[in-house]
């Protein structure tokens, strides 16, 4: 059980920022039309996004093809298994989402309401207060029965795959969580796809079939048992600028993923990499390259080739040092180096001046480089949970800062200027070596309800 006492204050106070901003976004979202709105309207040129979901469908419903101007379908969370080639009568359709869309096999049917009518029955007789003995004689026909569908039940349960006729306008499809040991070999019909989720299924190994999909731009496959890429050829994708492989199995990467000369964005965090293909130095084109959670105790020189990054994640792997070679990302902006085990940063950081977002917490660093001042992008600075021993100064020459988190490290004094940093609107300075109670600290507590008159967050 996740001890709340232990979280930084820091990062519930994002998340409760973060989700106050969600609201505020989906404010301004468009409008999804219900069922009963959608069958009611004497307007049906103004549904353009459908919300079918949990409407316990087995199939698509013919009303809906008199909404000409529909863009986007939600058939989440229902039973469909065919997507008919009928719906290119709705040539503005692009998006169809059947998330969560599993039929079940018989046996697989028969076992779920079994346990269901288990349940319930245990449920009964403990209300009733019946003895332990009692309850067991009372519901042994249904374990009896139940025992007949136990043991590997791998086969019954796989769900029924979906069946895609030629559909040319779709372009976007999402199959989330609907429990997908291999994929459709009849989604090879949607050649104009470009978008594909995958995420939550129970893939192993990716799908051949997708090969034949050569439109397709992003390609997000996160959740699954992947455990090796080496079966397709991926360099067919080559209009592929995005692939999401987040917590497979992977401990490697294939040559052909270094083939994908026009990828942006390659995120591969949560998996067993322990070493980098060097190949990957090919993929000119990356701006976004996430390797958070692996097991990475060193970084290959081939990173710093990728001269157009933007944002490259490290956090969570096993990295001690940062070479000096970073310098050459020279568009770099946000960069993630928590939860490693670096001692000490390079000069060189300094020099990557187009840096917006460092964060650097749960590391062993003893200080921060002097050059680190010439960071005037920075907004966001998070250096929590180190071992500083000394307030670090050069953060006072970064006026565009924002968020700063010097919570947890050695501290034993504060630096009255942070106050002059006229855009600041976190500091996070709580648990240092300084005791609140002393007089000695009374300047910090004018200091802090200065800054919180001006509305800053303040955690000392």
């Amino acid at each position: 059980m996740i001890n709340l006492s232990k979280i930084s204050l820091s990062i519930l106070l994002i998340i409760c920022l973060g989700q106050i901003h969600l609201v505020a976004q989906n404010d301004k979202k468009e409008h999804w039309w219900s069922p009963e709105e959608a069958k009611n309207t004497t307007t049906p040129l103004q549904v353009i996004n459908l919300d079918l979901r949990s409407e316990k469908l087995t199939k698509i419903p013919d009303w809906i093809y008199r909404f000409k101007n529909l863009k986007k379908l939600d058939l989440s969370s229902n039973q469909i298994s065919l997507i008919p080639k009928k719906l290119n009568q709705l040539k503005k359709l692009y998006f169809v989402k059947l998330q969560s869309n599993i039929i079940l096999g018989e046996t697989a049917k028969i076992q779920k309401k079994l346990m269901a009518d288990y349940m319930q029955k245990r449920l009964e007789l403990k209300r009733q207060g019946v003895s332990k003995k009692e309850m067991y004689e009372k519901l042994r026909p249904l374990m009896k029965e139940m025992s007949k569908y136990s043991g590997d039940m791998s086969h019954a349960n796989k769900a029924i795959p979906i069946t895609f006729e030629r559909c040319k306008y779709i372009r976007e499809l999402d199959l989330t969580g609907c429990l997908f040991t291999e994929l459709p070999s009849s989604i090879t019909k949607l050649r104009r796809l470009r978008v594909l989720f995958l995420d939550k299924n129970r893939l192993t190994k990716l799908p051949k079939e997708l090969m034949r999909l050569r439109k397709m731009r992003k390609l997000s496959i996160n959740f699954n048992k992947l455990n090796q890429l080496d079966n397709i050829k991926l360099r067919k994708l080559r209009r592929l600028r995005e692939l999401l492989l987040v917590k497979n199995e992977l401990t490697e990467l294939p040559d052909d993923i270094c083939k994908l000369r026009r990828l942006r964005r390659l995120n591969l965090s949560t998996n067993q990499l322990s070493v980098i293909n060097p190949e990957l130095k090919r993929l000119r084109r990356m701006r976004e390259l996430v390797l958070y959670h692996n097991q990475l105790t060193e970084l290959p020189d081939i990173i710093f080739r990728l001269k157009r990054l933007r944002e490259l994640d490290l956090s969570y792997n096993q990295l001690k040092t940062i070479s000096p070679k970073i310098v050459k990302l020279r568009k770099l902006n946000t960069l993630y180096l928590s939860f490693n085990k670096i001692n000490n940063l390079p000069s060189e950081l300094g020099n990557v001046t187009t840096l917006q977002k460092l964060y650097m917490h749960h590391n062993a660093l003893l200080g921060i480089p002097k050059s680190l001042k010439k960071l005037q992008n920075l907004t966001v600075f998070h250096a929590n949970n180190n071992e500083l021993l000394v307030f670090p100064q050069e953060i006072l020459a970064m006026k565009k800062l924002e968020d700063i988190n010097l919570a947890h490290n050695q501290l034993d004094s504060y630096d009255q200027r942070i106050a002059q940093l006229p855009n600041l609107k976190f500091l996070f300075i709580h648990h240092n070596k300084l005791d609140k109670e002393d007089a000695s600290y009374d300047p910090y507590h004018q200091l802090f309800d200065q800054l919180r008159a001006r509305n800053v967050i303040v955690t000392d």
